[in-house]
């Protein structure tokens, strides 16, 4: 058996003119995220060249987001500032934790430096 620290989920979406982006319906169901919950991130902003196969990323930057209602999260404004994103730019987010919405938001900065998580891969 083998331990190993791991990102719990990594996606790639377009952020609308809100600074939003959805949360894919197969990663909250997965990992039983709901409303409210914090999600301890890194952001990035990226460029896609499929025709070469790369995907250039342009700067990242850790966040705590907070799971919205219709399960989308919001960039925060500093970090959409730092990674110069506008809207329809193309973020990748690589979701690293998270915390039940119960968790004391003032609690979140000590929390941040940890993760929770981590795989156990079985016979590899």
């Amino acid at each position: 058996m083998k331990e190993t620290k791991e990102p719990l989920a990594k996606f790639q979406a377009r952020m609308n003119k809100d600074g939003r982006v959805s949360l894919p319906k197969q990663i909250k169901d997965v990992l039983g995220f709901e409303s409210d919950d914090y999600l301890k991130v890194i952001i990035r902003k990226i460029k896609t060249e499929k025709s070469q196969g790369i995907i250039y990323v342009y700067g990242q930057e850790f966040a705590i987001l907070r799971v919205g209602i219709r399960g989308y999260v919001v960039i925060p404004q500093k970090v959409r500032r730092d990674l110069n994103l506008k809207p329809n730019d193309s973020v990748e987010v690589v979701i690293l934790d998270y915390y039940p919405s119960t968790t004391d938001p003032q609690d979140l900065e000590t929390l941040s430096s940890s993760t929770r998580f981590r795989y156990l891969f079985l016979d590899v």
